[in-house]
C-alpha cells in the first residue's frame, strides 16, 4: 500500500521514455501545477522523455504556455490514428473512470508500442459511510473488476496495489485507489 498515487508513478517512470495519457487535470491544471501536485509536472522532472495526450484543449494550451513540450490534444477514443514512438511506460492515471466506453479506449491504448502500462483508478471497495464520487466519474472499480476489464482488452496484469491519501488508511489497508501494472 502506497501513501498517495504520484510518488509510486514517479518512481516507476524514473529515467524512462514515458507517454502520459490524461496529462492535464481538467479544470484544476493551473491549481495543481502551482501547488506541485500535477502528475505531468512531476513526471517531467524524472522521465528521460515525456509525451502527454489529453482531450482538454485548454489544459494542453495552458501547459504549453508554461513550457511543457510534446503535448497533443486528442480524444483517446481515436488514439489509433496517432502514430507514436516506442515508450518504456504508458501512464493512464485517473482517466478510465471518466469514460463512457473504457473498452474502446483500452483497445486503442493496447495498440501503443510500450513495455509497461500503468493504470490508476479509484477503489470502489473502500468502506465509506457515504459515496464520495467525482461528478464526472461514470463507474467504480475494484481489484477484481479492473483486472477483468484490462484482461478482456489484451493486457496482462502483473500486479495490483493500493494507494491511500491518509496515513491511517495506509496502516489500515483501506485503499482510496488502485495502481495496476500491466504488460
Amino acid at each position: 500500500m502506497f501513501r498517495g498515487r504520484i510518488d509510486p508513478l514517479v518512481e516507476i517512470c524514473q529515467d524512462k521514455d514515458v507517454l502520459h495519457l490524461g496529462c492535464t487535470d481538467a479544470g484544476l491544471t493551473k491549481e495543481r501545477l502551482d501547488k506541485g501536485l500535477l502528475l505531468h509536472d512531476r513526471l517531467q522532472r524524472v522521465a528521460k522523455s515525456l509525451w502527454g495526450l489529453d482531450i482538454d484543449k485548454e489544459g494542453i494550451e495552458f501547459l504549453q504556455s508554461r513550457g511543457f513540450k510534446n503535448l497533443i490534444q486528442c480524444d483517446l477514443q481515436f488514439l489509433d490514428i496517432i502514430r507514436m514512438p516506442h515508450f518504456d511506460v504508458v501512464v493512464c492515471s485517473e482517466v478510465l473512470e471518466h469514460l463512457s466506453n473504457p473498452g474502446i479506449v483500452l483497445d486503442n491504448i493496447r495498440t501503443l508500442d510500450a513495455d509497461k502500462f500503468i493504470f490508476t483508478v479509484p477503489n470502489g471497495m473502500k468502506w465509506r459511510l457515504q459515496e464520495n464520487a467525482h461528478p464526472d466519474h461514470n463507474w467504480w472499480s475494484s481489484p477484481q473488476t479492473i483486472r477483468q476489464l484490462l484482461g478482456k482488452h489484451g493486457f496482462v496484469v502483473e500486479y495490483v496495489d493500493g494507494y491511500a491519501f491518509s496515513r491511517l488508511d495506509v496502516l489500515l489497508g483501506r485503499a482510496d485507489g488502485l495502481i495496476v501494472v500491466c504488460s
